[in-house]
């Protein structure tokens, strides 16, 4: 590892980093890997270093022997120097390195940000685009032109090389996929499902065997990582990103590396003044459908439950889990979002294995629902496991019951003992009331004072000429569904 004019490594236990070398005289720009050697940029005013196995490190002091980056393509070792030359040595240690001629890639007003090994060939990820150099070439040639219009400084940093296929961002949040001589737009904040909150920037790449990571930047100290990999989703393939840890708390993450070194798998990150290490699944899974396993923290937002039928007619009961080492110091928090994620609502905690069943408040009626459930651990080694969870709602469906319920008044009509009825008793004030609640779920009382649930389907009106014709009485008829519940 570098930092600033130091290279570290780990102790013998793996928990420390020491010192390998403090008093560099630039910053380091890059360290690469050549023969038994260890090679270090130091910026394109400064020769750079190499170092071997027994950690000595020596200075190249020739003009020729500065370097930004490097990067190893077989045996050949390439490197530039900023802003726009490259050029590449067999032998970069001895003498004055035995370097080629200089090629110019692009430009001179935009940098260089990241050299990698593609096809085996090198690729210059620039701020405006990506460039190459194809074997025994000495100009560099300039594919995905149309990248030029989402040129940034920051560029393809960090760029990444994941089954074959090469990573790196564009613009100020574009992440892009370049297979052969296919480019696909990847962009977090269009490719992770029922997600909005990711239109900020990825500051890092890395991968496993299984999966891409990327580390998104919010701000300064504010960090979130996402797992992303193509998958099929009902015959059709889809590149999908899903976070597995949120809310980390790291300055200004500049690298990303997946390593096993310590024996178990850990996301290195890099970060101003500080190296952060995530611990991985064992099974190299981050995102399984059974068996979410997290270490610390880590969120999972669920698939979005549906139901064709109105909102009044759903209403949702509670969410059931099963799950392992939970308790009140390791555990998940369970939130719902009925307005298709835009905000959350905390239900409660699960923190009792195996079986644990959380129940909704009364009234919470959508006609769709989101989880996000929050990993919380003070233990890396007891992370809480859940294996299972179901969410359950009840759907209220008519029965073939009907209600017929008539409502008798008349205007400026006196009641038993010569009471005269006030105006919420006027036929106007029963047809305003009864407009108010069709469609609408109320309580009826029958004939013999058993009270119903019931759905108000509609209402007819109709006057009946007794004995006074100047004062017709009003009958009010309602039509109503009674209502039973089912799942």
């Amino acid at each position: 590892f570098s930092l600033g004019k130091t290279v570290m490594k780990f102790n013998a236990t793996w928990d420390i980093l020491v010192p390998v070398k403090i008093d560099f005289a630039a910053d380091i720009t890059d360290l690469e890997t050549w023969e038994n050697y260890l090679m270090i940029a130091a910026g394109g005013t400064q020769g750079y270093y190499y170092m071997d196995t027994a950690e000595t490190i020596t200075q190249k002091s020739t003009a020729s022997c500065t370097a930004d980056h490097f990067r190893r393509i077989g045996s050949t070792l390439w490197k530039d120097i900023l802003p726009n030359t490259a050029s590449y040595s067999t032998d970069p240690i001895s003498g004055t390195g035995s370097w080629s001629s200089p090629i110019l890639i692009g430009n001179s007003w935009q940098n260089i940000n990241d050299i990698q090994n593609y096809s085996e060939l090198p690729y210059f990820m620039k701020e405006n685009g990506i460039y190459y150099v194809a074997s025994g070439a000495t100009a560099a040639s300039h594919p995905f032109a149309s990248l030029e219009t989402i040129a940034d400084a920051d560029a393809g940093k960090n760029s990444d090389i994941f089954r074959n296929c090469l990573y790196f961002r564009m613009g100020n949040q574009q992440e892009w996929e370049i297979d052969g001589a296919d480019m696909t737009e990847i962009t977090p904040a269009t490719k992770a499902p029922g997600i909005a909150q990711y239109s900020y920037k990825c500051v890092a790449r890395a991968h496993d065997e299984s999966w891409r990571y990327v580390v998104m930047q919010r701000t300064t100290a504010d960090h979130a990582i996402l797992a992303g990999r193509w998958e099929n989703l009902a015959g059709s393939n889809r590149w999908i990103w899903h976070e597995i840890v949120s809310d980390l708390t790291i300055n200004n993450v500049s690298s990303a590396l997946v390593s096993s070194v310590e024996g178990r798998p850990y996301l290195y990150l890099g970060g101003e003044g500080c190296l952060m290490r995530i611990y991985l699944p064992v099974t190299k899974d981050a995102t399984a459908d059974s068996g979410y396993r997290f270490r610390k923290s880590g969120s999972l937002y669920s698939p979005r439950y549906t139901t064709p039928l109105k909102r009044f007619d759903k209403k949702w009961q509670e969410i059931f889990s099963r799950s392992k080492n939970l308790t009140t110091a390791c555990y998940v928090v369970a939130n719902y979002s009925t307005n298709d994620g835009s905000t959350f609502t905390l239900l409660d905690e699960l923190d009792t294995s195996p079986e644990k069943t959380l129940t909704y408040p009364v009234g919470v009626k959508a006609t769709m629902m989101n989880l996000k459930l929050d990993f919380v651990s003070d233990s890396e080694t007891v992370p809480p496991i859940l294996t299972y969870y179901d969410v359950k709602g009840v759907t209220i469906v008519p029965s073939v019951v009907r209600f017929n319920h008539t409502i008798k008044c008349a205007d400026n009509i006196r009641l038993k003992r010569n009471l005269k009825a006030d105006d919420s008793y006027t036929a106007s004030a029963i047809r305003t009331f009864l407009a108010t609640i069709k469609d609408e779920v109320c309580t009826l009382g029958d004939r013999w004072g058993t009270e119903h649930t019931v759905k108000v389907r509609l209402s007819s009106e109709f006057g009946v000429f007794d004995e006074d014709p100047e004062n017709p009485e009003t009958n009010y008829t309602i039509e109503a569904l009674k209502l039973a519940k089912s799942y």
